[in-house]
C-alpha cells in the first residue's frame, strides 16, 4: 500500500512538473459537471445534495490553494502496477478518467474506492507523504473532496440509467442502488478517518 501510494505522488510531481494541460471542459472547476447536473435527470435531492458538494470543492480550493494539476481520476488498487523484482518499474496505468483538479481529489477518489477496506488507507496515505510531504496541510480538506468524488459517482451512474447501460459491472439494480450509495455519501458529513500527521 505505501508503495502504491508513493507511485501516485511520484505521478502527481511528474505530471505537475510537464505542464501538461486537459481540455478546456476538463480543467478545473470542471463545467463539464455543471453541464451534467443540469442535463441529467436526478431526483432533486440527489440534484442539490451534488451541486452543494460541487460548489463546496470550488470555494475550498479558491480559499486554500492546494496543489493542483491533472489528476488520474480513478486511481482504484487495480491501477497500480507492482513489480517486486523491479520496484523502479512500479506503475500506474489506466488515465482515461484524467482531468485537472486539486490532487487531493485522487486522494480522496482512493478513499472512496476503497472504502470496504478501510484499513489499506493509512498506509497509502503515508506512501504518498514520503513522496509529496505538502500533502499534509491539504489533509483536513479531504472530506470535501471525498464529496467531491461522489458527486462524480451520482454523475456516472445517473448516466447508466439514462442511456439503459447494464453491460459491465452493474445491472439497472446495481445502477440504482449505486446512484443511492452516492447519495448517502454526498450526504455523509463525517470524512475518512486519516491517520496521524
Amino acid at each position: 500500500m505505501r508503495r502504491a501510494g508513493g507511485i501516485l505522488a511520484r505521478a502527481h510531481l511528474a505530471v505537475g512538473a510537464s505542464g501538461t494541460r486537459v481540455d478546456e471542459q476538463h480543467a478545473w472547476p470542471w463545467p463539464w459537471a455543471d453541464g451534467c447536473l443540469q442535463n441529467l435527470p436526478l431526483a432533486s435531492e440527489i440534484h442539490d445534495a451534488a451541486a452543494r458538494a460541487l460548489d463546496e470543492a470550488r470555494e475550498v480550493t479558491a480559499r486554500v490553494s492546494p496543489r493542483m494539476g491533472v489528476v488520474h481520476g480513478d486511481p482504484g488498487m487495480d491501477a497500480f502496477r507492482l513489480r517486486d523484482e523491479a520496484p523502479q518499474e512500479d506503475g500506474l496505468i489506466d488515465w482515461a478518467a484524467a482531468m485537472e483538479a486539486p490532487f487531493l481529489y485522487d486522494l480522496a477518489s482512493f478513499a472512496v474506492v476503497t472504502r470496504t477496506n478501510p484499513e489499506s488507507l493509512a498506509p497509502w496515505l503515508e506512501g504518498y507523504r514520503r513522496g509529496a510531504s505538502e500533502v499534509s496541510g491539504e489533509l483536513p480538506h479531504m472530506g470535501v473532496f471525498v464529496r467531491l468524488r461522489w458527486v462524480c459517482h451520482a454523475i456516472y451512474f445517473a448516466s447508466r440509467l439514462e442511456r439503459g447501460i447494464v453491460r459491465g459491472a452493474a445491472s439497472e439494480a446495481e445502477n440504482r442502488e449505486r446512484l443511492a450509495d452516492a447519495y448517502r455519501g454526498l450526504t455523509e458529513r463525517v470524512g475518512p478517518t486519516l491517520p496521524p500527521l
